[in-house]
């Protein structure tokens, strides 16, 4: 892919984004995420875990929880494990900095399974870690 190609697949994963966010929430994003799931790609759930931190460093954690949310179903849609992982990752860093130990903790050992499943060490220690502080 040239660079043309890159910036219009930025574009197109930007213009998908944005109106995911013009629809009513969660479910008429779920649904436009299902309904035009051949728009989603890596891209897009990488941008939606980037937003999802944005958000949550601003302490929206309800939209941080909701954008971390449809990155899971889109990464799902994918069949892309490691994305699926990362999304994960994220709802339960959002979920611990938020004091939702129970659920953190949870969503940690989803995404620890995976990453273990990818043989991915360096985030299974990170889900790991997450684990034991949100047991504390």
């Amino acid at each position: 892919m040239n660079q043309m190609e890159s910036m219009n697949a930025s574009d197109e994963a930007v213009a998908f984004i944005n109106s995911l966010l013009q629809v009513e929430l969660p479910d008429g994003a779920r649904h436009l995420l299902q309904e035009r799931s051949v728009s989603v790609n890596a891209e897009v759930v990488e941008i939606l875990i980037s937003l999802a931190d944005r958000f949550l460093d601003k302490g929206e954690w309800e939209i941080a929880i909701w954008l971390a949310e449809l990155a899971v179903d889109a990464a799902s849609i994918l069949g892309k494990d490691e994305l699926r992982a990362d999304s994960l990752f994220t709802m339960a860093m959002i979920y611990q900095q938020t004091s939702h130990l129970e659920e953190a903790r949870e969503l940690y050992q989803q995404a620890a399974s995976l990453y273990e499943g990818l043989g991915i060490e360096s985030q299974l220690a990170n889900c790991l870690a997450g684990c034991r502080k949100s047991t504390l």
